[in-house]
């Protein structure tokens, strides 16, 4: 009788929410319910469909052991919290103490909220800052993407995720590895904080520092960002890639190159269309490409790359304010335009170019490569070449159209087609001058010496020709119709690619 008594007794405190320390822990339901003095604590045995409850939290279990003195739940079997509406967890045995509200739980954890699964062998977890932490390794699902690692942190105010050590969030499209990420599951959206490579069948990707959308395919790839896709490669302080629209840009020191083309480009900002396979770069958009085993540069304010639809060959496109600089060939343009398909470049409105010491200029002008290499220039229109003899004195040569050959990149002749005039300044043997030829020729033919100077003129046809002493030579007759003397638009470096200039219609005659 006594030992029934002791019972009721028992129920009836338990159902008074009586505790000792903290929020009172309240049984709800027990099929069986023992007391046990172990020591000098107090324990009360549940058994069976167990479940406490604290304010919010409710507690579920097959058994459980209630340490009423200290507010301490040790449960046993298909252990489950509930917090709320959102944060449930599971597990087959948890620790939890009711005075700061912490759980510890171990074998078989999950804990879920409306956006993801999280699955680990021990979890501790904090009720009252909603704070959760694994140390023994972990995975997160979140629809597509599954996240792993050595150790997590769960932040449910902010639906934030940290994983440390080992982390590898995998995708159907990509696989991502880093030592430390920061994963939001209300966003979706994976922050990167430590050194991050991507890698999928299309492309792969390093960075140490932006994110990646998973519901949207958005990424932002930031602090020595760099992008590996086929044959292209692409480095920038910041890279944004929008995967749906195949749309992207990139921003500051911006290097981007085509391995398979030989060809790059820089600038500090350049957008890309996976429709056409285009590049767009502008602030300060220079292209580098090979030739003559030499590097080629070209800055421009915008420079465009784009695949062809048809053969599927590489243009490039450079406009406005466009300058040149080989180590001996410069140039400036309003505009040019390059094929791999033809391999020429095309100059167009007021075009310039610097062979050596020769001043190559007309109303439109073409390089032809082959096999990476100048042998011919085309001057189509108004065609005029001049050369510096002397202070003051300049050997000219103008007529409609002229062809230039070129042999190592070395010009080595140049042809004259059609209204054919001339001004040279002879010299002989000793260097001396002996005279100013003046010449009126429809064709003729230049010879370069191996100095690169002009060495000696043919005319094809009956030149109406007159040679002059220089001191007799008249001024007014010095400079053929279109001459133009334009040094100082000469780009002296690479650097001077980048200096902005004034129009080529601005001479610099004497």
């Amino acid at each position: 009788m006594k030992p029934f008594l002791f019972v009721i007794l028992f129920i009836l405190l338990d159902t008074q929410a009586f505790s000792q320390t903290g929020e009172p822990i309240e049984i709800i339901n027990a099929e069986e319910l023992q007391y046990n003095e172990e020591g000098a604590a107090a324990v009360r045995k549940l058994i069976g469909n167990v479940q406490l409850q604290q304010n919010d939290v409710t507690l579920f279990c097959d058994r459980a052991d209630f340490y009423f003195d200290e507010n301490i739940v040790d449960a046993f079997g298909n252990v489950h919290i509930k917090q709320g509406d959102t944060i449930n967890i599971y597990g087959e045995t948890l620790h939890y103490d009711g005075t700061l509200k912490k759980a510890k739980l171990n074998k078989n954890v999950r804990l879920t909220d409306a956006r993801m699964v999280l699955t680990t062998d021990e979890l501790d977890y904090d009720l009252n800052t909603d704070i959760g932490f694994y140390l023994k390794g972990g995975t997160l699902i979140n629809d597509s993407a599954v996240l792993t690692s050595q150790r997590g942190y769960y932040y449910a105010n902010t639906a934030d995720v940290y994983f440390k050590t080992e982390v590898k969030l995998t995708h159907p499209d990509y696989v991502l590895s880093t030592d430390t990420l920061k994963f939001n599951t209300a966003s979706r959206t994976a922050y990167f904080i430590a050194p991050t490579i991507i890698e999928s069948d299309s492309f792969n990707v390093y960075c140490e520092g932006g994110y990646y959308n998973t519901q949207f395919d958005i990424a932002q790839f930031e602090k020595n960002a760099r992008l590996n896709s086929g044959s292209q490669q692409l480095k920038a302080d910041t890279i944004f890639y929008q995967r749906t629209r195949g749309y992207g840009y990139a921003r500051s020191h911006i290097r981007w190159a085509d391995t398979s083309s030989k060809v790059s480009m820089v600038g500090n900002f350049a957008q890309y269309f996976e429709n056409g396979n285009r590049v767009i770069a502008t602030k300060n958009a220079m292209l580098i490409t090979v030739v003559d085993n030499d590097s080629l540069f070209i800055a421009a304010d915008t420079l465009l790359s784009y695949k062809d639809t048809t053969g599927g060959y590489r243009n490039m496109l450079a406009y406005y304010h466009v300058k040149i600089f080989k180590s001996d060939l410069q140039g400036v343009c309003d505009s040019i335009f390059f094929s791999y398909k033809d391999s020429i470049f095309r100059l167009y409105y007021d075009p310039i170019l610097w062979v050596d010491e020769n001043q190559l200029s007309a109303d439109t002008m073409r390089m032809l490569l082959k096999n990476d290499k100048l042998y011919k220039m085309d001057l189509v229109q108004n065609a005029l070449a001049v050369n510096q003899a002397d202070t003051g004195l300049y050997n000219q040569v103008q007529g409609k159209d002229m062809h230039g050959f070129f042999n190592e990149g070395q010009l080595q002749r140049m042809e004259v087609e059609g209204n054919g005039e001339s001004i040279y300044y002879a010299k002989d043997d000793s260097n001396a001058y002996i005279g100013v030829n003046k010449a009126i020729c429809s064709n003729m033919v230049i010879y370069f010496t191996d100095d690169r100077k002009v060495g000696r003129i043919y005319f094809l046809t009956e030149p109406d020709a007159s040679l002059y002493p220089v001191n007799q030579f008249p001024k007014e007759e010095s400079k053929l119709k279109n001459f133009n003397w334009f040094i100082a638009k000469k780009p002296r470096s690479k650097a001077d690619l980048l200096i902005p200039s004034s129009s080529p219609s601005n001479n610099d005659n004497d």
